[in-house]
C-alpha cells in the first residue's frame, strides 16, 4: 500500500508515475500474450503477433477473431486488478485506463498504420469503459473503508480495567 491511498497525501513525482505507466503497460501486453497464446492453443490456430498489433485480424468471422476477443476480455480484468492495485486512487483511473488505450494506439500505428477497423475501435473502447469503470468503483469500495483505530480501543480498555 502507498503513501497515496489518502486523499491529499501524495505528492506529484514524475518518476513514479512513469513507473506505473510502464508496469501498467507490460501487465497489459504480457497479459495479452499470454492470453492470445491460450486461446491460441486451445482453438489450434497458429500464434502470430499480428492478433495484438493488427485491427484486421478482428473481422468477427473466424477463429482468430474469437481468440482476440475472448483475450481482450480476460486482459480487461487483469488491468482492472492491476490498476486497483497500482493506482489505488479512483481519481487517476480514468488517467491511467486512458494511458493504456493511448499508448496501444500508438503501438498499433507504427506497427500497420492508424486503425480504421470499427470493431476494433469498439472492441478497444468497450474494453476501456469496463476498466475504467469497475476500477473506479473498486478504488472507491477501497477509500471508503473504515480506518480501524484498535489501538484506541485497547489503549481506553486498559484504562477502564484499572480501579
Amino acid at each position: 500500500m502507498s503513501q497515496g491511498r489518502l486523499f491529499g497525501s501524495d505528492v506529484f513525482d514524475p518518476k513514479f508515475i512513469i513507473i506505473q505507466i510502464l508496469s501498467l503497460q507490460a501487465i497489459y501486453y504480457s497479459s495479452s500474450c499470454a492470453f492470445t497464446v491460450l486461446f491460441d492453443q486451445l482453438l489450434g490456430l497458429n500464434i502470430h503477433i499480428s492478433q495484438i498489433f493488427s485491427t484486421s485480424v478482428l473481422n468477427l468471422q473466424d477463429a482468430y477473431s474469437l481468440a482476440s476477443v475472448l483475450a481482450c476480455i480476460l486482459v480487461s480484468f487483469i488491468l482492472i486488478i492491476s490498476i486497483v492495485l497500482i493506482v489505488e486512487r479512483a481519481s487517476k483511473c480514468l488517467d491511467f485506463g486512458s494511458t493504456i488505450l493511448i499508448l496501444h494506439v500508438v503501438c498499433v500505428t507504427f506497427y500497420e498504420g492508424f486503425p480504421t477497423n470499427l470493431i476494433w475501435w469498439g472492441l478497444n473502447l468497450v474494453a476501456f469503459f469496463v476498466i475504467v469503470i469497475v476500477s473506479e468503483f473498486l478504488c472507491i469500495k477501497i477509500e471508503q473503508k473504515e480506518i480501524s483505530l484498535t489501538w484506541i480501543d485497547k489503549k481506553n480498555e486498559k484504562k477502564q480495567a484499572l480501579p
